[in-house]
């Protein structure tokens, strides 16, 4: 079974912190927003994708002394991906919100997070609705964060599962390759 890679690809941007300064006052929202193309595989088929996006951004500043610096994110994101003359949408906005960061060892952080809202939408050529995520989901995830404040080289240590505490969120669990194949087999 093939999960759907948007969850995990916009989870992963907003918990490097997006593309805004590791320097932001902790009072100001920042907003990113922009049109980026790219391409990518999966279910055998080359796709082409444009995503437009919003983001506002704002860093709270943690409890523990030394702790990294937390944040809350509003977004909103439009991808429209093609294969072989087949497109299909994802929509989603939401709040991404860093609930506390942990020490766990040396410069190593466990941050635990929460996503609410529609994070996930996939709709197909017609523009009806095949999958909708609603609710709120909770993961946790370690950083090495090199002891500064630079979100550019932070790593990735490790990554908990998706817990899902209000709602519905079936993209965690549908198979994204079967789900769109009767679109191709036409």
């Amino acid at each position: 079974m093939r999960k759907s890679p948007w969850i995990a690809a916009v989870t992963a941007v907003l918990a490097a912190g997006g593309t805004a300064s590791a320097h932001a006052a902790p009072s100001r929202w920042e907003i990113t927003s922009g049109t980026e193309e790219f391409s990518f595989e999966i279910c055998g088929r080359d796709w082409t994708a444009v995503s437009t996006f919003t983001e506002r951004l704002k860093w709270r500043q943690p409890r523990e002394a030394g702790a990294p610096r937390l944040q809350v994110a509003a977004y909103q994101y439009r991808v429209e991906f093609t294969a072989d003359g087949v497109t299909l949408t994802t929509e989603g906005h939401g709040l991404f919100k860093d609930r506390r960061a942990t020490h766990v060892e040396g410069t190593v952080w466990q941050f635990d997070v929460a996503d609410l809202g529609v994070p996930y939408s996939l709709y197909d050529p017609d523009g009806r609705l095949l999958v909708r995520d609603r609710g709120v989901a909770t993961s946790s995830f370690r950083v090495d964060t090199q002891g500064d404040v630079d979100l550019d080289n932070d790593v990735l240590v490790d990554e908990g599962p998706v817990l899902v505490e209000a709602g519905e969120f079936p993209s965690l669990t549908f198979d994204f390759c079967a789900l769109i194949a009767p679109y191709f087999d036409a």
